[in-house]
């Protein structure tokens, strides 16, 4: 390739979201040295082979890698699926007091999503919204149970529609407002 070798094309597509998962073969005439091929590892490459090329063995590792690629993302599909039944049974294992908990939702998600963005923007975390919320919280005597049952209701609705890998990135970033939210309560109910 003439503006780029293989190894910058391989580091980029890693480096990306969309083509992370995707399977690499290297193929190199000319990068051939064990350092080259350990290289090719360290990138991310699930093989790497010299030319000339026996076309068969190539056709089978393809056909091999595009099948457990398949297989991984049939997994990642079923476990997301189990753990969205897990959590919709936990949250109506916890279901109590609910008028209260479904009157906190719209403030609670508006607060998620404020504190979400402004964390992937490398913002100042909107704070003073947390306390206010904290505050409502801990005023209506909401146990732990309750507070991450609403945490849990608000988190489905807002991921229901995105693809299990956002899905999973945004669950992974609520749980900071969740640990804020709950840190502030305790030092408000002291």
């Amino acid at each position: 390739m003439p503006e780029m070798d293989g190894f910058e094309l391989a580091s980029l597509m890693k480096a990306n979201e969309k083509t992370k998962d995707i399977p690499i073969i290297c193929v190199s005439a000319f990068h051939t040295d064990e350092k080259d091929i350990a290289m090719g590892f360290e990138i991310g490459a699930m093989d790497y082979l010299n030319k000339p090329i026996n076309s068969k063995l190539l056709q089978s590792k393809v056909a091999l890698y595009v099948n457990l690629y398949k297989k991984t993302e049939s997994i990642k599909r079923q476990l997301y699926t189990d753990d969205k039944i897990k959590i919709a049974n936990k949250a109506t294992a916890f279901k109590a007091n609910d008028s209260l908990i479904q009157a906190l939702i719209p403030e609670y998600k508006k607060l998620l999503i404020k504190y979400i963005v402004a964390v992937r923007l490398k913002k100042i975390t909107p704070s003073d919204h947390v306390k206010v919320l904290a505050k409502q919280i801990a005023d209506s005597q909401l146990k732990a149970k309750q507070i991450i049952n609403l945490h849990v209701q608000v988190l489905e609705e807002i991921t229901k529609p995105l693809f299990p890998s956002e899905a999973n990135a945004f669950s992974l970033d609520a749980r900071l407002v969740l640990l804020e939210l709950m840190g502030t309560i305790c030092d408000l109910r002291l």
